[in-house]
């Protein structure tokens, strides 16, 4: 069963031999704050609280996810997995490249890659918006 939660606090725990990294989280009930939709999507309301008594995990237990507001119903989020690393390998983990996150969902078609070649063919030429130039030189 996955647990749904927001990290509020990373607390390192000195063993003086070697240290251990906990997040306490604040979670979300699973009973009542998780629920999966019709495309198979796992929505939460984080406003659903729950296991208070028991907010701490081992940083290596958790797992990296967004949450992304339904705009349907702004009630819920949307659960987007985050791409797995190694705790033990952080100083070492690759740039942040969504071609290695896992898919949102399964029944969503996967888009081919885009040739190199056709990246000129996928820009937009029509407006500027959000450009902005310096004409003070």
């Amino acid at each position: 069963m996955a647990y749904y939660g927001v990290i509020e606090d990373i607390w390192e725990l000195d063993y003086g031999q070697f240290r251990v990294p906990v997040f306490s989280c604040r979670w979300v009930h699973a009973n009542t704050g998780v629920r999966k939709d019709k495309m198979g999507f796992t929505l939460v309301d984080l406003k659903k609280g729950g296991y208070n008594d028991d907010p701490f995990i081992m940083a290596m237990q958790a797992r990296q996810v967004f949450y992304v507001e339904d705009l349907s119903d702004p009630t819920w989020s949307v659960v987007i997995q985050g791409r797995k690393f190694d705790m033990t390998d952080y100083t070492h983990y690759a740039a942040f490249d969504v071609t290695d996150m896992p898919p949102i969902n399964d029944q969503i078609p996967v888009m081919e890659a885009i040739d190199e070649d056709d990246v000129e063919h996928a820009t937009r030429h029509d407006h500027h918006e959000g450009l902005w130039e310096n004409n003070d030189t």
